[in-house]
């Protein structure tokens, strides 16, 4: 304190004053020396201020890192779409737990149906997170993404144990099969090819 006579102590604080970023910080600290000051106990000391702008809890500060690393709707529309067109209907994520997604028509997902598919993840949230909940419920486990984009996921770890390639092309050929089989049956078995055959 006896460094500075009282008139330099003026003459440092009015510059301080007349320089716009010390302006800022003088006003804020105003702000809270008045919130401090007005939230005082009934003994003179100051209560506690409610959580400040610095205070975050964890989900803001993971929306945070999204943000500074320009992670949003757009990423997640190009991660979503490239990687499921580019690497045989597999994400990371998907690589990870060995799953892929395939049209029902069999043929390699392209960029348009991947967009697509997207799409349906934004269709999934609207209604609530049912359209992803509906694959407990659904007859083929297709989430609404995948009714939406004609596609379904398939584990390829379980074809494996079970020996065998699981492509769409021969399960929609092994039903056509089997549909060809039952009408060939029914048409054996009518009235008037069992008296043909007794004859």
């Amino acid at each position: 304190d006896g460094l500075l006579s009282d008139q330099e102590k003026q003459t440092l604080k009015n510059w301080a004053l007349s320089q716009p970023q010390w302006q800022a910080n003088k006003l804020a600290e105003n702000k809270q020396l008045a919130l401090l000051s007005t939230n005082a106990n009934n003994n003179g000391a100051p209560a506690k201020v409610a959580a400040s702008s610095t205070e975050t809890s964890p989900m803001r500060w993971l929306l945070g890192i999204v943000d500074d690393l320009g992670l949003g709707f757009g990423f997640a529309a190009i991660y979503f779409t490239c990687f499921t067109a580019w690497f045989n209907g597999q994400t990371l994520g998907k690589m990870l737990f060995n799953i892929r997604v395939l049209q029902l028509n069999n043929e390699s997902i392209g960029l348009w149906d991947a967009f697509g598919r997207y799409g349906g993840y934004g269709a999934g949230l609207a209604t609530g997170l049912l359209g992803f909940l509906q694959i407990y419920w659904d007859a083929n486990r297709q989430a609404i993404q995948d009714q939406i984009s004609a596609t379904v996921v398939i584990d390829l770890t379980l074809a494996a144990k079970e020996g065998k390639q699981i492509t769409l092309a021969t399960t929609i050929d092994s039903m056509i099969e089997n549909e060809n089989n039952a009408q060939d049956d029914a048409l054996e078995n009518t009235p008037q090819v069992r008296l043909e055959n007794e004859k």
